[in-house]
């Protein structure tokens, strides 16, 4: 009997076991079939996998931090794979899978619903290494988008703001090193503002000037209040852009509310086609 059992383990272990491949490869030797498609947003879970073994034996499918997904229509943005993600596929099996990521291209539109993307064989280290800085900030949204924007366009790391101070310079600091640019010290009170609420209405001065970046007429720009799960608590103002910039010099908001806890916090955000372009955190007088 012992000799019996230990000839049918060897059988066990000499047979060939799945094999492990990342996406790419995986696409381009037809060992899987993929269609990797738009979900309509720019960040988050926005991206539908359809994969599909070609193989007649299980496959793993790897998909690293830093997969590059270009939009086949150029208007609209690029994504940035966040996650690493493994894929078991027995033979012929087909799956469906939701990935998450961010928007790479700040002046691009929001990706429209089902619209394809092509997967690009290089994985560039350093926006691999702020994928994993972003997944262990925990910064999927506003900060980490900035960052990532930042690196990509290679433009100043210095104007990413995030609630969490720490992290805020954590992802200053690996961008601004990836683009040998010099570290500011971070200023609190560029991101989280003093707001007070009379009768109803948020009052929201914002000191100085901003300005919302490459804005092309027509663009749609849309301005308002917003909670921590990016519910809209006042009215969204909308605004068709009539030139190619948009500026706000020393403006005053006054903005109706709708339903807003005190206690809790909340943003004032703009968006251009959708794409939030600039943030501030508000925090309320007693």
């Amino acid at each position: 009997m012992r000799t019996i059992i230990i000839m049918l383990l060897a059988i066990c272990f000499a047979t060939p076991g799945a094999q492990a491949i990342d996406l790419q490869t995986a696409m381009k030797n037809k060992t899987i079939q993929a269609e990797l498609l738009s979900k309509g947003g720019h960040r988050g879970a926005c991206i539908k996998l359809n994969i599909a073994n070609q193989q007649p034996t299980t496959v793993i499918i790897n998909i690293v931090p830093g997969t590059y997904l270009a939009n086949t229509d150029t208007n609209y943005q690029d994504i940035i794979l966040v996650d690493e993600v493994r894929i078991v596929l027995k033979p012929t099996e087909q799956k469906t899978i939701l990935l998450n990521g961010l928007c790479c291209k700040r002046s691009r539109r929001c990706p429209q619903l089902d619209q394809p993307f092509a997967l690009r064989q290089e994985i560039d280290s350093s926006i691999a290494g702020l994928c994993n800085l972003i997944r262990s900030t925990k910064e999927f949204e506003y900060a980490g988008q900035e960052a990532m924007w930042s690196l990509v366009d290679k433009t100043d790391p210095n104007e990413i703001v995030g609630e969490d101070s720490s992290n805020t310079m954590a992802l200053r600091k690996f961008v601004a090193d990836a683009l040998h640019i010099p570290v500011k010290p971070f200023i609190w009170t560029s991101y989280n503002r003093p707001a007070q609420v009379i009768a109803n209405e948020l009052t929201i001065n914002t000191q100085g000037n901003y300005h919302v970046r490459n804005v092309q007429a027509n663009d749609i720009i849309e301005y308002g209040v917003y909670d921590a799960t990016d519910s809209a608590v006042s009215v969204i103002g909308k605004a068709i852009a009539q030139e190619n910039r948009w500026n706000r010099h020393n403006v005053v908001w006054n903005i109706a509310l709708e339903h807003l806890d005190l206690n809790q916090k909340c943003y004032f955000r703009i968006r251009v086609n959708g794409v939030v372009q600039k943030e501030w955190l508000y925090y309320f007088w007693a």
